[in-house]
């Protein structure tokens, strides 16, 4: 279905819906797009399955205020050609103000992106509860090739939001931000993505990043109560920021599991990169070199009432730059095994879209004697105890 360039803009959303709580099926049988729009604002497109495609099972183009929620769409590649753009659902260019939320995306090459090409970014959308899983690329000779498979990207984009989100089994990245300034990545889980630990072949290409900030003039992206885990290579990846880029903050993350650092910090400008409150434990799982956090970096860093559960604090140009941190077990109420591929069942993750839990992980809250409950720092978010909590969940 294509909706192109009215005449004048809907006065009112235009809604495409399935009837009552049925579900539409759409095969696109290997064409491109199953819904495409472009220039048209102020639509509604809600409740179906859209599958076997080659490029986006919903494709916005120039366009607007649209809603976009509780489709579920699988089954979209294309092997003909190389580093071309597929994903479950596409953002493209001056598309702004647009809701996407409740949507389940998996077993394509891409599961969510919003993507400028143009001078102007893609500005002000909000991607918030959906579930994005089994993304991977194949080629045209059948085998895997999972450097572009990432279960979300932001690639020049401003003021966008991702939150509440679970990205898991991506061949590539979790949610990689790139050329992007500005967004907020916050309560979103993200596991199990990369080669190899996400049950794809090894040495496939993909990078194995949980959440990545990377390649560019970007930064200044807020990234709080996240929960990055078990995937290949890193939880948090800031790496290739190039010394324009304004710093990032991380507050009360949780990186764990993963193979090599729970957090890679890389910069190179004056402009600090921030990271307060935040928990890093039993990450290492490749070899005994790699650390919680790694900072390469000749830029200053602020690392303030963290948990390097390693010990191996923060130093940049030589210098310990990490002030009352803390380093041990955390103490989390039951943690998954580290290092493994795990499914959402096994580790009690809610996907429910209609509830109020959805993603919430019990495993990572904090046991009543953990040492990280009220050793933060007050960074303006809420907080129930004397001071906040470290970690995504604070403690009633």
């Amino acid at each position: 279905l294509k909706v192109d360039d009215p005449d004048e803009p809907f006065p009112d959303p235009i809604t495409l819906s399935t009837y009552e709580n049925e579900v539409a099926l759409i095969d696109v049988e290997q064409k491109k797009w199953g819904f495409y729009v472009e220039e048209t604002d102020n639509i509604v497109i809600k409740g179906f399955e859209i599958a076997n495609g080659k490029r986006a099972g919903i494709y916005l183009i120039d366009s607007s205020n649209a809603i976009i929620e509780k489709n579920k769409i699988h089954d979209f590649r294309d092997t003909s050609t190389v580093n071309i753009v597929v994903a479950g659902i596409r953002l493209v260019d001056k598309s702004n103000t647009n809701i996407v939320r409740f949507n389940e995306v998996y077993n394509s090459s891409g599961g969510i992106s919003i993507r400028s090409d143009q001078a102007e970014y893609a500005m002000d959308n909000l991607v918030e509860k959906n579930y994005a899983h089994d993304i991977f690329w194949v080629n045209a000779s059948g085998a895997y090739d999972n450097k572009n498979a990432d279960c979300a990207v932001s690639n020049h984009t401003y003021n966008n939001t991702f939150r509440k989100n679970v990205f898991a089994r991506c061949g590539d990245d979790g949610l990689d931000v790139y050329n992007s300034v500005s967004n907020l990545i916050e309560q979103n889980i993200v596991f199990n993505t990369g080669d190899g630990i996400s049950g794809f072949p090894v040495n496939a290409n993909g990078d194995g990043g949980g959440i990545k900030s990377s390649t560019g003039g970007g930064g200044g992206h807020v990234f709080r109560h996240n929960i990055s885990f078990n995937n290949e290579v890193r939880g948090f990846d800031q790496s290739h920021i190039e010394a324009s880029a304004p710093g990032n903050i991380y507050f009360n993350n949780v990186a764990f599991g993963n193979g090599e650092n729970g957090f890679f910090i890389e910069k190179d400008s004056s402009s600090p990169t921030i990271l307060k409150n935040n928990i890093s434990f039993m990450n290492n799982q490749q070899n005994n070199s790699y650390k919680d956090i790694r900072v390469k970096t000749d830029a200053p860093i602020v690392s303030e009432n963290n948990f390097w559960a390693d010990g191996n604090f923060p130093y940049a140009n030589n210098d310990l730059v990490e002030i009352n941190s803390l380093s041990g077990n955390p103490l989390f109420v039951g943690a998954p095994q580290a290092g493994i591929m795990v499914s959402a069942q096994q580790i009690g993750l809610n996907l429910d879209f209609e509830s109020a839990e959805f993603g919430l992980m019990n495993g990572f809250k904090l046991q009543a004697n953990s040492p990280a409950i009220n050793a933060g720092q007050d960074v303006g978010l809420s907080f129930s105890g004397s001071r906040p909590d470290l970690g995504a969940y604070e403690s009633s």
